[in-house]
């Protein structure tokens, strides 16, 4: 996917947020997130899209130069939350359609150009928080399409489980090789002392091998959507220990 599809979806699902938003109480509680009610999750994500706008829009090379309640502000009354949360994500979505693709900020993790990594992130982030505010509206969430949901399986698999120290473990190192039913896209992951994960063009033998569609697997690596009827072959604990440390 490219930016411009990245800025659609990112869209897109803003407006889906804001239809469960004006259609569900702000003390719903949010099944994924158990700490929050949905006024929690929508501060929290109204948070995100400003600290990001921040980020682009004055193109700031360093972490600290931007911070995040600084950007937040004071939360806003329950009966203009909805609307706080529109605004901010409206802004991001312009910021990020007008910016140069020459843009130098701060980024944290790999990618073909900080434009990239912002509309790819910002699409992902509202995505999974569209699911939670759908659950927490006790709706079934709505799916991604096939090409999205691959692409949030490889962010996740190949971005955030290298760089996340909770999959460092002093445990002998175990493989994992994911695909999606749906689409050619491959995945091997090694757990243990150092995790990695790399892209493939067929599945490599592993401890354990998960098959499903790309919007399950992609809802499912972030604990949004359960693996019953997934294919698992092998040590099924093997994936659990993937899921249960992006848990934590």
């Amino acid at each position: 996917m490219d930016i411009a599809d990245h800025l659609d979806q990112l869209d897109g699902e803003g407006a889906r947020l804001a239809a469960v938003l004006a259609a569900t109480s702000p003390d719903a509680p949010v099944p994924s997130c158990p700490e929050w009610a949905l006024r929690d999750l929508a501060f929290h994500l109204g948070g995100v899209h400003r600290w990001a706008t921040a980020f682009v829009a004055g193109s700031h090379t360093e972490p600290g130069q931007v911070d995040f309640a600084t950007q937040a502000g004071p939360r806003p009354s329950d009966a203009a939350l909805a609307e706080w949360v529109v605004a901010g994500h409206a802004a991001l979505v312009t910021t990020l359609r007008d910016t140069s693709p020459d843009l130098a900020c701060w980024t944290f993790m790999p990618a073909p150009s900080p434009l990239a990594f912002w509309a790819r992130r910002q699409a992902h982030e509202t995505t999974i928080h569209r699911v939670d505010a759908e659950l927490a509206a006790r709706r079934s969430p709505t799916p991604v399409t096939t090409a999205f949901g691959a692409d949030g399986v490889d962010e996740f698999l190949t971005g955030f489980v290298p760089r996340r120290r909770a999959n460092r473990t002093d445990e002998p190192p175990r493989t994992l090789a994911i695909s999606c039913a749906d689409a050619p896209d491959r995945w091997h992951l090694t757990l243990g002392p150092d995790p990695a994960a790399h892209r493939g063009d067929g599945v490599e033998a592993a401890d354990c091998v998960v098959e499903a569609n790309a919007s399950d697997l992609f809802y499912a690596v972030w604990n949004r959507h359960s693996t019953a009827g997934f294919s698992l072959k092998g040590d099924a604990a093997v994936f659990e220990q993937l899921l249960g440390r992006a848990r934590s």
